[in-house]
C-alpha cells in the first residue's frame, strides 16, 4: 500500500490545482499591475520633434481623364516642383478627377521652409493650370 505523499502529484500544475485561490489572486495582481502600467507609461511611436521629410499634394480636377490630368496638371506642377532644393524623389499619379504628388526631401532639409516653398511653387503653377482645377 502507498503512502499519501507518494500518491500526491507534484509540480507546478499540482500546485495550481491544489491552491486555486492563490492562482486567482496571482492573475488578478498581474492584471492590476498591467492596467496601472498601461495608464502611467507614456507610449510614443516617434520621437518628439520628428517630421517626415515628405510632402503630399492632392490636386482635384473634376471631369478630366487621367491622360488629360497628366498632360495639363501633372507636367505643369512637376516642372515647378523640380526647382525645389533638397528633393530626393518626386512622383506623381494621375487618375481621373485628380492628381496626387509625393515629394520626398533629404533629411537635412528644414521642412517648414520646404512646405513654404512647395506652396510658392503651386501658386506659380496655378495660372498655367486649367480652370477646372480646384
Amino acid at each position: 500500500m502507498k503512502n499519501d505523499d507518494e500518491a500526491r502529484p507534484s509540480g507546478l500544475f499540482a500546485l495550481t490545482v491544489s491552491r486555486p485561490v492563490a492562482l486567482s489572486v496571482f492573475f488578478v495582481t498581474l492584471i492590476v499591475i498591467g492596467l496601472i502600467a498601461y495608464q502611467r507609461i507614456p507610449l510614443q511611436l516617434l520621437p518628439s520633434g520628428f517630421t517626415e521629410p515628405a510632402v503630399n499634394i492632392y490636386v482635384p480636377n473634376r471631369d478630366a481623364s487621367a491622360q488629360e490630368n497628366e498632360e495639363n496638371v501633372a507636367r505643369v506642377v512637376e516642372e515647378q516642383l523640380k526647382t525645389l532644393t533638397g528633393i530626393e524623389k518626386l512622383e506623381s499619379r494621375s487618375d481621373s478627377d485628380s492628381v496626387f504628388f509625393e515629394v520626398n526631401f533629404s533629411a537635412q532639409v528644414d521642412m517648414n521652409l520646404a512646405k513654404a516653398e512647395v506652396r510658392d511653387r503651386l501658386e506659380r503653377a496655378r495660372p498655367l493650370l486649367p480652370d477646372t482645377v480646384e
